[in-house]
């Protein structure tokens, strides 16, 4: 094919081509596969021309134009790309509003390419609108609820209990925290007292494989049994002499002395009495009572 042969089909090809008639719109910037495939843009338009490739073959090249029209309420920057929060064809699409750190989502595909806000599955749905499944929540669902009372779903987000709280033996918003220091129950509410100081009873029930501390019964070792304790108003505390403005009653005050100093007060945070001379304490109780185990607690130098 010669050059001018090449030039006539080529031109003849162009001028039918050209009677297609159409508003058109060319974006130069993009190739037309990206284009049908997001947007699946129609073909209103194609012009060929007759490119040689060989002293007697030569190739047809299609130019593909298209038109886009928009409805008067399209969500469209100055650019002709969709403004934040929409995306798709004609920009008729709504983004989920559920992407990681409350960007938008692509303009063209919708998808949340930074990952989904904590509530919902990202490896499920790149859209983010896909909610964690039940007993499930935070980054792509990736944690599990805790120990909710009855069995019920946490918060999707947070993973928060619902206000009835935990299962015995658990604490925290999360119910995910195991009873500690000498507590059990229901959120940990309630308070064992082992005979064994560095026992942990049991988290659910307050049972204590060493028994029960002194003053204290029940089967989880939370029955009060002391009869002297701080601040107790029944009890009228007596004592034979006392020392400088030391008074009787701090005998059940349940202050200790932290530390020695010359000041009368911190000295005498529990009663005390003249030094060297013969003393005794005495204890009304008011009504009368079956005492089992008395102790007593001496002070010297602060111990």
């Amino acid at each position: 094919m010669s050059d001018d042969e090449l030039a006539t089909a080529s031109q003849g090809i162009e001028e039918a081509m050209n009677m297609i008639t159409a508003n058109e719109y060319e974006n130069e910037n993009e190739s037309m596969s990206d284009i049908i495939d997001v947007v699946d843009l129609p073909i209103l338009a194609l012009t060929a021309r007759l490119v040689k490739t060989a002293p007697q073959s030569a190739a047809i090249v299609l130019t593909a134009r298209y038109v886009i029209t928009y409805p008067e309420n399209a969500a469209m920057d100055v650019n002709g790309a969709c403004t934040a929060g929409s995306y798709g064809h004609k920009c008729k699409d709504s983004c989920s509003g559920n992407c990681l750190n409350g960007e938008t989502c692509h303009f063209t595909t919708g998808e949340c390419s930074c990952g989904c806000a904590p509530g919902y599955d990202y490896t499920r749905d790149d859209h983010c609108q896909t909610a964690c499944d039940d007993y499930s929540y935070g980054q792509n669902c990736s944690s599990r609820c805790g120990h909710c009372l009855v069995d019920a779903v946490c918060d999707r987000i947070s993973g928060n209990c619902p206000s009835g709280g935990c299962k015995m033996g658990y604490s925290g918003s999360r119910c995910d925290q195991l009873c500690t220091d000498n507590t059990f129950g229901y959120n940990c509410e309630g308070l064992c007292h082992c005979n064994n100081i560095s026992e942990q009873c049991n988290v659910t029930n307050g049972d204590c494989s060493s028994g029960c501390a002194i003053g204290w019964a029940g089967n989880n070792c939370s029955k009060d049994n002391n009869i002297i304790k701080p601040g107790h108003t029944d009890v009228t505390a007596s004592i034979s002499n006392t020392y400088s403005t030391c008074d009787a009653f701090r005998s059940i005050d349940g202050k200790i002395l932290l530390n020695s100093s010359s000041d009368d007060i911190a000295l005498c945070q529990r009663c005390s009495v003249a030094e060297g001379s013969r003393s005794w304490l005495q204890l009304d109780l008011a009504v009368i009572t079956a005492v089992s185990y008395i102790r007593v607690y001496g002070r010297n130098t602060g111990n």
